[in-house]
């Protein structure tokens, strides 16, 4: 048993050293420089969301997101976010302001590779979790998970860079 413990005690240290630190400076916000431009998912028959994200410049990337509903042969804007993520007392964060709405909320990034970025606000109810993942350099994946009413809630979104974007 003392074995099998300090093996695992072993493992998660050497977990934690191979990780690579989270970027703190203007510079770890350029790694999302891939965000630039416009994706969509369409998330049903009848729905779509967008997200527009700038270049990242001054150590912030600034990106809006809205959602649209087709009601006939028209689309109708039924939310919009506005997005950022910016450095932040030496710590990358997102914040997210729906319909506006100030101020925003604060999510802390908690994990980063070359391919996908986990930002994290436990105080919030949903989401708690915002994952972006990049599939490839037209894909990408983005997850949300925390909790609705009290019940364990996730989204996933799969997006498409829009042509031309």
């Amino acid at each position: 048993m003392r074995t099998g413990v300090a093996f695992a005690a072993s493992l998660a240290a050497l977990a934690s050293a191979c990780r690579a630190p989270l970027p703190t400076t203007s510079e770890g916000v350029h790694a999302l420089a891939w965000l630039e431009g416009t994706w969509v998912c369409a998330a049903g028959p009848d729905e779509l969301v967008e997200e527009r994200w700038s270049s990242p410049r001054g150590g912030s990337l600034l990106g809006m997101g809205r959602t649209l509903r087709r009601e006939g042969h028209a689309e109708r804007a039924i939310a919009f976010e506005f997005l950022r993520i910016e450095i932040r007392s030496g710590e990358v964060v997102y914040i997210a302001q729906p319909g506006g709405r100030a101020p925003g909320t604060e999510f802390v990034l908690r994990s980063a590779s070359d391919t996908a970025w986990s930002f994290e606000n436990p105080g919030h109810d949903f989401p708690r979790l915002i994952r972006y993942e990049r599939l490839d350099d037209a894909r990408m994946r983005v997850q949300l998970s925390g909790e609705e009413q009290g019940t364990p809630t996730e989204l996933s979104l799969l997006f498409e860079r829009a042509a031309g974007a």
